[in-house]
């Protein structure tokens, strides 16, 4: 059977690909209509279509605007007015080329959407859930503002070397300047804070409280783990249109950045950033807050903080993880920054049966006293065994 070999004829009209035409119009930085009227009609019709039925509906949210009887709620008139908008030509290329103004409803609405629908916050999800940092931390959180971080941009001393990470290579943070949630991040590339960028979607601006927790460490009180709180930012004001980098020039701490030093022995730690809504201006002393033992519950109840919204259904802050084990780096860590001797940790002793209080394990065959001695046993011949002798060499 012999294949067709009839190339696709152009519409009419074209004579050139429609591809090479669009290339040709389009503007790179500005937005301009790919084809010329009358072109491809069918485009046309669509274009038509879709400014139409925009028109429609921005002509309908200005009359309930003017009506005002509380028919509508704002989160209803908010739909209506992102309607209006999102289907046009102009604001998708915008969004897509990063050109949007944050300030209108549309591009906020573009961008949560992308960020919940393209597979970033399923993967930080599955990461929260998987490594259980939901329930160890948190009993639960929803969350509604994008996360990331940064470690591309610290600088590491020269007394800490970098070594390689104990883990097979498919679990390290590959892209440093965005790193996946649950990759694994040497400790020798946290000795800086990361850049943390966090995108919220709401116009106003609100504040937040920053809250980095390592809830791997050892506690042999308990034979067991505890929270230790690396760092605390608190009244960082975002909104969607302001810069999300969230700097300890602009915000002061209220506890010092600790870099992350999982300790020898132990397995690999969890490091949770937590972005939490506040109610109000907060007011902290570094005395009133304890590193170890550092109770996430308690102290956002005691401030005010939102883990999770009252609503079921609604959102509230932002969560980012990821991991570290012990490397040589981290004995540096100890010493140059902490001050600390660096403990080791390891599974527990074998206990042996055959020990005594003292641990020593007692001989077979005990020594007597001094002052006791054994008797050789005697070499006499009794005069029944020596007639028996004398028989039996006789006979």
């Amino acid at each position: 059977m012999l294949r067709s070999t009839r190339r696709l004829l152009p519409p009419r009209g074209l004579s050139r690909p429609l591809s090479s035409q669009i290339s040709a119009t389009a503007q790179p930085n500005n937005w301009k209509r790919p084809l010329e009227v009358g072109v491809l009609p069918a485009y046309d019709e669509a274009v038509a279509y879709i400014e139409k039925d925009a028109a429609a509906k921005r002509e309908k949210l200005e009359a309930l605007r003017k009506v005002a009887d509380g028919s509508l709620s704002p989160g209803e008139l908010l739909k209506l007015e992102i309607e209006s908008k999102i289907n046009l030509p102009q604001v998708r290329w915008n969004f897509e080329n990063n050109q949007m103004d944050l300030n209108q409803p549309v591009y906020r609405h573009l961008l949560e959407q992308k960020w919940r629908t393209k597979g970033r916050l399923d993967r930080l999800m599955e990461r929260i859930y998987q490594m259980h940092v939901v329930p160890d931390v948190i009993p639960i959180i929803r969350p509604a503002v994008d996360v990331r971080v940064n470690f591309a941009d610290t600088v590491t001393p020269r007394y800490i070397s970098t070594p390689r990470i104990p883990v097979p290579e498919k679990k390290w943070a590959k892209d440093l300047s965005d790193v996946v949630p649950g990759s694994f991040v040497s400790p020798a590339k946290s000795v800086e804070h990361p850049k943390v960028m966090a995108q919220v979607f709401h116009p106003e601006p609100r504040l937040y409280t920053l809250l980095m927790i390592d809830p791997d460490v050892p506690s042999t009180a308990t034979s067991s783990f505890q929270n230790y709180l690396h760092w605390l930012i608190p009244n960082i004001s975002l909104s969607a249109s302001s810069n999300g980098a969230i700097s300890t020039t602009k915000y002061t701490p209220s506890i010092p950045y600790i870099p992350p030093h999982p300790q020898n022995g132990t397995p690999y730690h969890r490091y949770v950033l937590l972005l939490l809504p506040q109610r109000e201006a907060l007011s902290l002393g570094a005395d009133d807050i304890i590193r170890l033992g550092f109770d996430v519950r308690s102290f956002a109840s005691q401030h005010g903080l939102q883990i999770a919204h009252e609503d079921a259904n609604s959102s509230a802050g932002g969560i980012f993880m990821w991991r570290a084990i012990w490397d040589n780096s981290v004995s540096a860590i100890y010493k140059h920054i902490l001050e600390l001797p660096e403990p080791r940790y390891g599974p527990p002793p074998r206990l042996d049966p055959y020990l005594d209080e003292a641990g020593q394990r007692p001989k077979k065959y005990p020594e007597l006293p001094p002052h006791v001695h054994m008797q050789a046993p005697s070499t006499r011949i009794t005069p029944r065994a020596e007639q028996t002798v004398h028989n039996v060499i006789n006979s």
